[in-house]
């Protein structure tokens, strides 16, 4: 009885010990899978959250780019336009669903607020000033400070068209980075920032680009600020880049995610969300990844978390329910248990080994996809590119051996030759003039490593037609480590040839506004000198009218007379000056002898010539008869001796010469005096209205009439008048008109 009790005894103990022991080995592999399986989970999650970092910094180098891009379109393009900029900006817009506003930023002094609001007002926005926030968040006109940021260009414009000229300086974030882009000459990135818009707010990284002017080659020697055009701005929404990085990582299961800004030594809380409906940072059992992200001047860190069931749910991994499993098999199978624990043992182990050499075979096939699409991405972007600017850019590379590597096909369109030629010819056709000498000096920097600021070029084309180039280029090192010039060559001869029209036109409107206030200055004075004496004169006979002699009244009447006279000739050549040009001066055709009238206006002249000691010294061809106005010729041989008079040396004399020219066909009057000399660039403008010369107007009054009527008198009759410098002290004066029917040189 006791025997069989204990083989009963060991028939119980032995299931009891397999039973024991399978649920022992049961639990022990429950456990080992778990932390293999949390290894897995964890290594799953760490690569997700990885690339979602790649993901956004490639977005936000892409932002970075569009910044440079932008840059590069305001500064190689001239007087561009809200529309122009509208265009060139859609291309980007269409481009980057996250990137929100694109702007045009100057830099405005004080001193150029007024102008640069007028010429916004004109072009822009009727609206349009300068404008800063007040105390109570309302836009206002800037106060005065020494320099604004505002915005010029903005695109989207509907959404963000109150915001015109808001000076961005005002924001200490965005003011800070704007100074920070402005004195490096380097792309700067602003902290994450609440950016207003009239439909919403939105968290938004701006993206400032420095531009420069044309002349500035460096910033050591100057201050950023003076030599400074402004700034590009892209704003890109950080949340919507979030977004669209997180669609890129195809992943089911839910995160959050938050990115501190760690510049300087910070740490603050720039923008975090979630990307379903829990926060992960909230629960016991989250999982937690961090990844530095580096931009610029700017230095991020993202932490991502998500729940450990979370991933395993949505995940291919199986579940751990060994334990259970051997809790329920019988002491009949322990043994196969046993042996299916070790063959699922090899199996996981298997398994494992599997799906870890395919994740990394995956990685390095995504990798190798990612960038051969970006480098297809990036080769589409500079085709369109140049696409859309050939007609006026051509794009080149310049080496060290003094030739050039590559030109684009548009310089055939702009200049006529082929690529291929202008390569080894380009030296024959650009003019060895002071701009080129220039351009050499510059390219030469530029081969030696120094950026240097857009400068000028002048090639011939195949017409002849010299052309002038707006040339941008940077030094880029090769594989070699040899310096190549990279650049790009603006067509800007007919902006050029327009801003040199519009100084011509602008110096002839100053040189007629100078001379409009000349005459009317000359002629207020000569007009009120005797309009002065009349009313003097007839004053002093109204009051001693009944007590003066009649000789003292007759002087008076005298003098009143006379000054009536010269106010009279001042208005008779106002009068006649009038009537030449409306056409309504009509010739009174006679034959009169030039040598005479000469002799009578020398006779008027007597007294004056003996005042001053001057002497005539006449050479004439006797008694020359013509068909002409006897009263016209009379008032310009008149005015060409009483210039004479008035402006030759006391004590000298006037050389007067009387011929017939051209085969006896026309009659020449010459006069030739000893004074001031003629500036050789004045010697045919004194001969229009009011203009008199530069050397005498100061000195010697008058109204600059006096010629401009002699000259219309000469071509009604069909001929010719001039004047020109004999000498360092001489000037002649001459007309020629033609002797009409069988008038010329006769005898008395």
């Amino acid at each position: 009885m006791n025997r069989l009790k204990t083989k009963r005894y060991r028939l119980f103990l032995f299931p009891v010990a397999v039973f024991v022991i399978i649920n022992i080995i049961s639990f022990l592999y429950y456990i080992s899978i778990e932390s293999s399986t949390k290894e897995l989970l964890e290594s799953y999650f760490h690569h997700n959250t990885s690339e979602l970092a790649v993901q956004l910094k490639s977005k936000m180098k892409d932002d970075i780019d569009r910044s440079v891009a932008l840059s590069a379109f305001l500064k190689t393009s001239k007087n561009i336009s809200q529309k122009e900029f509208e265009q060139f900006s859609k291309v980007i817009l269409s481009q980057s669903p996250g990137t929100q506003v694109l702007k045009w930023l100057p830099v405005v002094k004080e001193e150029e607020r007024q102008q640069f609001e007028a010429m916004a007002k004109e072009s822009i926005i009727d609206s349009y000033q300068i404008k800063e926030f007040d105390q109570t968040n309302h836009l206002v006109s800037a106060s005065i400070r020494s320099y604004y940021v505002p915005s010029l260009f903005i695109v989207p414009y509907e959404s963000n068209k109150s915001f015109f000229g808001l000076d961005a300086m005002m924001h200490p974030a965005s003011g800070n980075s704007i100074l920070k882009a402005i004195k490096s000459g380097k792309t700067a990135l602003s902290p994450v920032m609440q950016l207003p818009g009239e439909y919403g707010h939105s968290l938004c990284i701006l993206i400032y680009t420095p531009i420069y002017k044309d002349d500035v080659t460096s910033l050591a020697n100057s201050d950023p600020v003076d030599v400074s055009k402004g700034v590009a701005l892209v704003a890109v929404n950080i949340e919507k880049q979030i977004e669209m990085a997180f669609d890129n990582l195809d992943v089911q299961y839910a995160m959050s995610y938050g990115l501190y800004d760690i510049t300087d030594g910070r740490n603050e809380l720039a923008v975090s969300g979630n990307s379903g409906e829990k926060n992960f940072f909230d629960i016991d059992s989250n999982i937690t990844y961090e990844s530095k992200i580096e931009l610029l001047n700017r230095v991020w860190l993202l932490k991502v978390a998500s729940d450990l069931e979370q991933i395993r749910a949505h995940s291919n991994l199986p579940s751990s329910h060994l334990l259970t499993f051997g809790i329920l098999v019988s002491l009949i199978i322990a043994v196969l248990c046993y042996l299916q624990f070790k063959y699922k043992l090899m199996e996981r182990e298997s398994r494992a080994g599997l799906i870890e050499n395919e994740r990394r075979l995956n990685a390095v096939v995504d990798s190798e996809s990612k960038l051969q699409f970006e480098l297809k991405r990036g080769q589409d972007r500079f085709t369109r590119l140049v696409s859309c600017i050939e007609s006026e850019y051509i794009i080149y590379t310049y080496g060290n051996d003094g030739g050039f590597y590559y030109v684009s096909d548009s310089l055939s369109k702009i200049l006529g030759y082929s690529p291929a030629y202008f390569k080894n010819h380009f030296s024959e056709h650009m003019p060895a003039n002071e701009t080129n000498i220039k351009a050499k000096q510059y390219l030469k920097s530029s081969l030696s490593g120094q950026r240097v600021a857009p400068y000028l070029v002048n090639i011939f084309d195949t017409k002849g037609q010299l052309l002038t180039f707006s040339i941008t280029e940077q030094p880029v090192m090769d594989l070699h480590g040899k310096i190549k010039v990279e650049g790009i060559a603006h067509n800007i001869s007919d902006r050029v040839e327009k801003e040199q029209a519009l100084q011509a036109a602008r110096r002839e409107a100053e040189r007629a506004n100078k001379v409009k206030s000349e005459f009317l200055a000359n002629m207020s004075h000569e007009m009120r000198t005797p309009m002065h004496g009349i009313l003097s004169f007839s004053h002093f006979g109204i009051k001693n009218a009944e007590k003066a002699e009649r000789s003292k009244l007759q002087h008076y009447f005298d003098n009143i007379n006379i000054c009536g006279e010269r106010l009279m000739v001042l208005l008779n050549n106002l009068l006649d000056l009038s009537k030449f040009e409306s056409g309504k001066m009509l010739l009174q055709e006679q034959e009169v002898i030039l040598n005479n009238i000469f002799t009578t206006c020398a006779k008027e002249q007597e007294q004056r010539l003996h005042d001053r000691g001057l002497k005539i010294i006449l050479q004439q061809e006797e008694n020359i008869r013509l068909t002409a106005d006897k009263e016209k010729i009379t008032s310009v041989i008149s005015n060409f001796l009483s210039n004479a008079i008035k402006f030759s040396h006391p004590d000298s004399s006037i050389l007067v010469i009387i011929k017939t020219v051209n085969d006896g066909n026309e009659a020449s009057f010459s006069i030739i005096n000893t004074g001031v000399n003629i500036p050789e660039d004045e010697l045919e403008i004194i001969f229009d209205p009011f203009v008199q010369s530069s050397h005498v107007k100061t000195n010697a009054g008058g109204t600059g009439l006096g010629l401009a009527i002699c000259k219309n008198i000469i071509e009604q009759h069909k001929g010719k008048i001039w004047a020109k410098n004999k000498d360092d002290s001489n000037v002649e004066f001459t007309f020629v008109i033609p002797i009409t029917g069988k008038f010329g040189v006769v005898d008395e």
